[in-house]
Parts: C-alpha cells; sequence; structure tokens
C-alpha cells in the first residue's frame, strides 16, 4: 500500500474567504473538441487581460477548485475544465498520457482565444500545466502548483508502477478508499473526506490506471525545463508521509521555481483550508503578473 500511495499522490499565504462562492458571478459552460475528438467541457467566469486556468489532478474534476473559482472570477477571468475521462469530459480516448492532458487544456485556452494565462495546476495537474506551457508559449506566463512538483529530481520505476495497477485491479473501489482518505491528516472534516472519496471512486478506471503506468515515463527535470516560465508551488508540510517536501534548492536547477509549504493540511489544501490557501495564491498571482 506504501507504494500505491506514493505513485497515486504524486498524480493527485493568510487571506481569503474560506467560502467564498458569490451566487452572482455569471458561469458559462461550453464544450471544445481535443486534437483525437474526446468532448472537453469547461466553465467560464470573470473579466481580465490575464486568464487562470484551474487544472484538476488525477481522479478529480473541476468541482475541486470550488473554494476559488467564484472568488478569483472578481478579478480575473476563470477557466475550469474536466480533462478527458474525468467529470463532463468524455473519456472516449485510446491513448492516456500527460501529453494528451496537455493538450487538453491547450484546445481550451485556444478555443477561448485566451492570450495570457497563468495554469493552476493540483496534484497531477501541475505536471499537465508542464506540458500544456510547452505547448503555448507565447500564452502561458507561469504555473502554479498545487501540492505536486514537490522534487523535479524523483523518478518512478516501472514495477512500482505496475504493481500499484494490481492493486486498484484486484479491488478499485477498496484501493481508492484506502487511498485517498489517507491523503488526508487527522482532524480533517469528515464530510470533505467522503466527499473526496465518493469522486474518486467513480472516476473512469481505464483512464486512472493508464495514468498510473505513465508516471514511469516522465522526465520531471525536462518538463521543468521545457516550461519556461515562473513556477511556484502551493505544498503541504509535513505531508505526505514519505517525505515528499518541496526541495526549493534543487527544483531551481532546472527552473524559476519557489515554493511555499502549508501547515495542517493534507493533499487538497485548496479544499482543507481555502481562506489561507487562497491568501497564498493571491501573493503567487501577484508575484507572477508583477511587470
Amino acid at each position: 500500500m506504501k507504494k500505491v500511495k506514493m505513485v497515486a499522490i504524486s498524480l493527485m499565504l493568510a487571506a481569503g474567504c474560506a467560502h467564498a462562492r458569490d451566487e452572482t458571478i455569471s458561469v458559462t459552460t461550453g464544450n471544445v473538441r481535443a486534437a483525437d475528438g474526446a468532448r472537453l467541457t469547461y466553465d467560464v467566469r470573470g473579466k481580465g487581460d490575464i486568464a487562470l486556468v484551474f487544472v484538476h489532478g488525477w481522479a478529480c474534476d473541476r468541482s475541486f477548485w470550488r473554494e476559488q473559482l467564484n472568488l478569483f472570477a472578481q478579478r480575473h477571468r476563470v477557466v475550469a475544465l474536466d480533462l478527458a475521462g474525468h467529470g463532463d469530459s468524455q473519456a472516449n480516448r485510446e491513448v492516456w498520457s500527460i501529453a494528451a492532458f496537455g493538450g487538453d487544456v491547450q484546445a481550451v485556452v485556444e478555443e477561448l482565444d485566451l492570450n495570457q494565462v497563468v495554469l493552476i495546476g493540483h496534484s497531477m495537474g501541475g505536471m499537465v500545466a508542464l506540458e500544456a506551457a510547452r505547448l503555448m508559449p507565447k500564452r502561458v506566463v507561469g504555473i502554479v502548483g498545487v501540492e505536486t512538483l514537490h522534487d523535479a529530481e524523483i523518478e518512478y520505476g516501472k514495477e512500482m508502477t505496475r504493481k500499484a495497477v494490481e492493486s486498484f485491479k484486484a479491488n478499485f473501489q477498496e484501493t481508492m478508499a484506502s487511498f485517498v482518505r489517507s491523503a488526508f491528516v487527522e482532524g480533517t472534516d469528515p464530510n470533505l473526506v467522503e466527499w473526496v472519496v465518493s469522486k474518486a471512486c467513480s472516476a473512469n478506471q481505464q483512464a486512472v490506471l493508464a495514468i498510473i503506468l505513465e508516471t514511469a515515463n516522465l522526465n520531471v527535470k525536462q518538463s521543468f525545463m521545457a516550461a519556461k516560465v515562473p513556477i511556484r508551488c502551493i505544498n503541504a508540510r509535513p505531508f505526505p508521509p514519505n517525505n515528499l517536501k518541496t526541495k526549493v534548492e534543487a527544483n531551481r536547477k532546472y527552473a524559476n521555481f519557489d515554493g511555499v509549504l502549508m501547515k495542517g493540511v493534507g493533499h487538497f489544501p485548496m479544499l482543507e483550508k481555502p481562506g489561507e490557501f487562497n491568501g497564498h495564491l493571491r501573493g503567487i498571482l501577484s508575484q507572477i503578473m508583477s511587470p
């Protein structure tokens, strides 16, 4: 189970309103086709010269940003999408990969003709954001990772990922539920934990298992260097338990990198402590957008 947690976790500062869901903000839902024809669903809110594009994590969907979308739409154009095989987007894809997910983000950004974009990616969404930045060098101006991109030098072996997939295949529901619960710290709101468990257990199994295997092929160092934009992270401390904390100095060898560590949260800080998280995100956005 420890190996399962390590692989799956890799996929998956102080102002802000904890429940900032302003119902007066209008939301437009749209669809676009990915390069392979899969229909992608996205939401758009707010206005602004620089757009914030929120990218969910492994076995998640765009609703995981529920505490951020309306709040940040008060000052920015905000987009949240469901990657193929997640949420309301189609799962008719033959090859599941981080590269294909990066293309999903590109399809939405180009459909909306967003010229300046900050990509905000949770867990697996951090790697997806790096790939999308590589694909759109003239559009992406920065990346914010959330509980992700802890260590640019990390490598996952094929044997580790194979065993992780075997565990999920043996009993997907039980393994997924156990993994998700382990991704929270003690004292987390049980309603939140069970909401995430329910979401993850209903995820498309073909998509999520294929992406576990994909981790063995990732070259994180290369992805850091290829992004060519500032990378800032909001990660947890002292979580995960395997000590995958942000290695700031190591990561700076490969990119313009910095990170913030939040205390008392697990793998979903944007949901666990949204007020504190939103304050950190505001500060990082201010840095990225400063001339």
